[in-house]
């Protein structure tokens, strides 16, 4: 998947995860977690959706059938998709789905969701200009307790809107799907993200 030249905020997001699993918290596994006993069931769970489903990782998402898969990102622990959009492929909105393993250090309490969405927020902060908070709520992701940040922020002399939805999957791993798209373009996009967030699922 890599003839399409993704979003830079995915990669991005990609690196800070990268940074979070490797810088954050030490002794990080780099390596994809043991295939689960049970997997997230395939297919889409509604008619009119694709599907993206990572079973070494064990999730699963729905995507409208209008939208494209754009790719893999941190090292096939991620994948992007994205509606169709006219101009630059770097400024189209898009949803990064991922997972990132963080296994708890010996002799140290294990991190929390709030460790990985403040890591994230304060390494956008320190790559954007002018960011401020818009929304930070508890949410619900696949049945688990799900925390949600929206951010507002400068890049590249444009204006954009991020939400970061972070959930504790357990076992050290953790799930994030992010919706990043310019401020202008945010609220077309909205109910599209929310069928992506509702149909998220991972292993029992």
């Amino acid at each position: 998947m890599g003839h399409f030249a993704l979003p830079y905020i995915s990669m991005r997001i990609a690196a800070l995860l990268l940074l979070c699993s490797t810088l954050a918290f030490p002794q990080a596994a780099k390596t994809p977690a043991t295939p689960p006993t049970k997997k997230p069931s395939a297919g889409p769970t509604k008619p009119g959706m694709s599907y993206f489903c990572n079973q070494d990782l064990g999730y699963c998402f729905d995507f409208p059938l209008s939208w494209k898969m754009l790719g893999q990102v941190y090292e096939g622990y991620g994948a992007v998709v994205a509606p169709q959009q006219a101009g630059d492929q770097a400024t189209w909105a898009n949803v990064t789905v991922a997972a990132v393993e963080i296994p708890t250090e010996e002799g140290k309490n294990p991190p929390t969701v709030e460790d990985l969405v403040t890591t994230l927020v304060g390494k956008m902060a320190q790559q954007t200009e002018a960011m401020e908070t818009a929304r930070r709520s508890e949410e619900i992701l696949a049945g688990r307790s799900a925390q949600l940040i929206e951010v507002r922020y400068n890049e590249n002399s444009q204006r954009w809107n991020e939400t970061i939805v972070a959930m504790d999957g357990g076992d050290g791993m953790f799930y994030t799907i992010v919706y990043k798209a310019l401020a202008a373009d945010a609220p077309k996009y909205q109910k599209q993200v929310e069928e992506i967030l509702k149909s998220f699922r991972i292993k029992e």
